[in-house]
């Protein structure tokens, strides 16, 4: 998510409403989205609010500089307060960068400078944006487990993906049902064990409650239903085929 940083001074330049002296200060805020969304470029963007502090301005430059260390003035507001709208093409362009040139984990981070009667200011409050992926998996699904390590009849049941975190989730029944069939019972725990979503590339991160970590690989992927392979250091394993029932396909999902 998009945050904002207050600053060391900057010369004589800097303005703070803490010092009450000459300047202005420009600061955002109310950010709507966040993030630029990299798994639908086409329509990503962010969107917020410019206000000022101070001296009235004449005009608030907001400057854009991604972390790869390309900048440029992105636009020069001449009415404040404002909401600032910044597509993702539109960005590139001022920056001078292509689709491919940004990766999850770049941010930009967006600066202000205010002109007044008395002076141009730099100001101390920054808003940094990241390129991140939207995620929306959350759902119950049916589950058919086959092949898993104690051998045996499949098993259905439903099981439950719950968001834990933006694109991290968790599983209520991460072995999907094989724990009732192989020791009689579900997991006491399972541990800090989250299902990630990064701009659709699966992983799992963290450990169950012994310790172990687990893989989670997708073997096929057809509208509604999933098919992937689970195992862990312990040796557990099973097959697992999950159909959302909420009918929404998946994501073109991989490892």
């Amino acid at each position: 998510m998009a945050t904002s940083c207050h600053e060391a001074p900057i010369g004589e330049d800097f303005a703070d409403i803490n010092y009450k002296a000459k300047g202005a200060l420009a600061s955002p805020g109310n950010v709507q989205v966040g993030f630029f969304d990299l798994a639908d470029p086409d329509n990503a963007g962010v969107a917020f609010d410019v206000d000022v502090t101070g001296e009235a301005a004449s005009e608030v430059e907001v400057t854009a500089t991604h972390s790869g260390g390309a900048s440029a003035v992105y636009a020069s507001l001449t009415t404040v307060p404002a909401t600032l709208d910044v597509p993702l093409d539109e960005l590139l362009t001022t920056l001078g960068l292509t689709l491919d040139e940004v990766e999850v984990g770049d941010e930009v981070v967006f600066s202000f400078r205010s002109a007044t009667s008395s002076g141009t200011y730099i100001s101390s409050e920054t808003l940094a944006v990241p390129f991140s992926c939207s995620s929306d998996l959350a759902g119950k699904m049916d589950y058919v487990s086959t092949n898993y390590f104690c051998g045996g009849d499949d098993l259905t049941g439903v099981v439950e993906l719950i968001e834990d975190a933006a694109g991290k989730y968790v599983f209520d029944d991460w072995a999907f049902g094989a724990y009732h069939e192989c020791y009689g019972g579900p997991a006491s725990s399972w541990g800090g064990l989250q299902f990630v979503d990064l701009c659709n590339v699966i992983s799992v991160s963290g450990e169950d409650s012994y310790g172990d970590e687990w893989t989670f690989t997708i073997n096929a992927i057809d509208g509604t239903v999933m098919q992937a392979n689970w195992v862990n250091e312990y040796g557990e394993f099973g097959t697992v085929t999950l159909t959302r029932q909420d009918g929404t396909d998946w994501p073109p999902l991989t490892n």
